[in-house]
């Protein structure tokens, strides 16, 4: 969940998970009932952050991990989500748009100067660039091995979802350490 403030003085909060349209859960969060069920999802979230209400609406929607096809139009780019959408739950939106930006910032001086035309041949080596490529895939798999570590109920994705949300942080610590995680992204330079 990512909470901010509004410039009205209240706060907006966007809440992503995975369920099926089908869930008790989630038609009981359509119909309004945010506070039970959010009480219901995580206690340690209700003591964080103290009682409140859902102020406004409520709007739900789906969110889709995916890859664009057909993306080499002559002319243009895609960027960040508008080429594959990731999963809002991995927090890496903004660095795949500036992954695509610096990509960019090293391409176009060269287009300009040789006065390019953005044909498709010319964009591959923009979308197959190198370090570019890296990246996408890597936020790609991240999106998926999240949803799979949310809705899997193998005994190894409990174990992970204890250890990760109800252990106490030295001991999460001491398990990333065993397990010898990279748990850190690569960050865009």
């Amino acid at each position: 969940m990512n909470v901010f403030p509004t410039p009205e003085g209240g706060y907006r909060a966007n809440l992503f998970t995975y369920w099926k349209a089908s869930d008790a859960v989630q038609k009981e969060f359509v119909k309004g009932d945010s506070t039970a069920l959010l009480k219901r999802l995580s206690s340690l979230m209700m003591n964080a952050t103290g009682s409140w209400t859902v102020g406004d609406t409520l709007e739900c929607g789906t969110v889709s991990v995916m890859k664009s096809t057909g993306y080499q139009q002559p002319g243009f780019v895609l960027i960040g989500d508008a080429y594959g959408r990731i999963c809002p739950c991995c927090g890496r939106g903004i660095n795949k748009v500036i992954r695509d930006v610096l990509t960019l910032h090293k391409m176009v001086p060269e287009w300009i100067a040789n006065d390019v035309d953005l044909t498709s041949e010319i964009l591959e080596n923009y979308y197959h660039d190198d370090t570019r490529e890296v990246y996408e895939e890597w936020f790609y798999t991240q999106s998926l091995t999240l949803r799979d570590r949310i809705v899997e109920s193998t005994p190894k994705q409990l174990l992970r979802r204890i250890i990760c949300h109800h252990l106490p942080p030295r001991l999460q610590d001491l398990y990333w350490k065993y397990r010898g995680s990279k748990r850190r992204i690569p960050i865009a330079q």
